[in-house]
C-alpha cells in the first residue's frame, strides 16, 4: 500500500513539473523554430501531388517534337508529375520537360528530346524567365528521364552531377524572382522529386511567425499546446515519387491535356527558342521570317 502511494506521488509531481514547464511561453529560439516548421509544412502541403492515375492523350504523346516545343497545357499542380512521368515513359531517349505554373494551374509545358540516352538540352534560363514573367508565373517544375537499358538490375533514378547542379543555379535564378522551382527524374512512369525550393513569398516566414507570436500570448494551455506541436509534431517525408500505371489496350486517357497550338520559334542566329509572335529574338535581336 505504501509503494501505491509513494508511486502517486511521484506522478503526480512529475505530472505537475511536466505542465509548468509547458505552461510558459515559447521562448525566441522555440518560436523561430515552430514558424519554421509551419512554414515547412504548409509548403509540403501546397506541392502535394495526386497519387490518381492521369494519363495525357495520344494525341498530345504524337504531337511532341523532338527539336525544343512550348505546348499549351491546361492542368492542375497536383496532377502534373504523374502527367509528365507518363509522358516520359518509354522513351528511349533522354528528354527535357519544363512546365509553368500560375496559382497551382500549369499554362504551357516545353519538352524537348536528347540526341541519345546521356544527355539533353535545357530550357535556357533566359527563356525560362521570360516565359514566366510574360505569363505571371509562380512555380516552375522541371523533369526529365533516365532511360533504362536494364531497368530489371538497375535503378536510374538519382540525379546526376550535373543535375544537381543544374537544379542548384535554375533555383537560385528563379528564387530571386520570387519563383519556386522543383526537379524530379523520371524512370519507368515515375517521377522522383529531388529538389524543392520554395520562393521566399509562398507562405513568408514572417508570416508564421507573426502568428505564433500571437498564440504564445493566449494564456497557459495555449503554451501547453506550442510546446507539444513543437516537441511531437512530426513532419512526413517529402512526396518523392508518383507513380502511374501501365495503360491497358482500350483504356481512355483520364484528364487529357488541352493542346491548342504550338507557340514558338527557334532563333536561327543563336538558337533561343522564344514565342511566335516576336518579330525579332528577344535574346540575340535576329531578325525572325514570318
Amino acid at each position: 500500500m505504501i509503494e501505491v502511494i509513494v508511486l502517486l506521488l511521484l506522478a503526480l509531481i512529475f505530472f505537475f513539473t511536466v505542465f509548468y514547464y509547458l505552461s510558459k511561453p515559447l521562448s525566441q529560439d522555440q518560436i523561430l523554430g515552430l514558424s519554421q516548421k509551419r512554414r515547412q509544412k504548409r509548403i509540403k502541403k501546397y506541392f502535394a501531388s495526386s497519387y490518381q492515375s492521369c494519363r495525357p492523350s495520344d494525341a498530345f504523346k504524337k504531337s511532341l517534337k523532338p527539336d525544343g516545343k512550348f505546348y499549351s497545357v491546361d492542368l492542375d499542380l497536383p496532377d502534373i508529375p504523374c502527367f509528365v512521368s507518363s509522358l516520359l515513359k518509354y522513351k528511349k531517349h533522354e528528354w527535357s520537360v519544363i512546365t509553368f505554373i500560375e496559382e497551382r494551374r500549369m499554362k504551357y509545358l516545353w519538352a524537348n528530346k536528347g540526341p541519345d540516352r546521356t544527355k539533353v538540352t535545357l530550357l535556357s534560363i533566359n527563356s525560362i524567365v521570360e516565359t514566366a514573367k510574360k505569363h505571371n508565373c509562380d512555380t516552375i517544375m522541371a523533369f526529365h528521364n533516365h532511360p533504362a537499358h536494364d531497368p530489371n538490375h538497375y535503378s536510374y533514378r538519382k540525379p546526376s552531377d550535373n543535375d544537381l547542379y543544374a537544379s542548384q543555379e535554375y533555383s537560385k535564378i528563379l528564387n530571386s524572382l520570387n519563383v519556386s522551382y522543383l526537379d524530379h527524374v523520371c524512370e519507368r512512369g515515375t517521377a522522383y522529386r529531388f529538389s524543392l525550393k520554395p520562393s521566399e513569398t509562398l507562405h513568408p516566414f514572417k508570416e508564421n511567425l507573426n502568428f505564433t507570436e500571437k498564440e504564445n500570448l493566449q494564456g497557459r494551455m495555449a503554451h501547453v499546446k506550442l510546446h507539444l506541436e513543437l516537441a511531437f509534431s512530426t513532419q512526413k517525408e517529402e512526396p518523392t515519387s508518383y507513380s502511374i500505371e501501365k495503360p491497358r489496350d482500350g483504356d481512355k486517357a483520364e484528364k487529357p491535356a488541352i493542346v491548342w497550338e504550338q507557340i514558338t520559334k527557334r532563333c536561327s542566329k543563336c538558337g533561343a527558342n522564344y514565342f511566335s509572335q516576336h518579330e525579332k529574338c528577344p535574346f540575340c535581336g535576329e531578325p525572325q521570317p514570318k
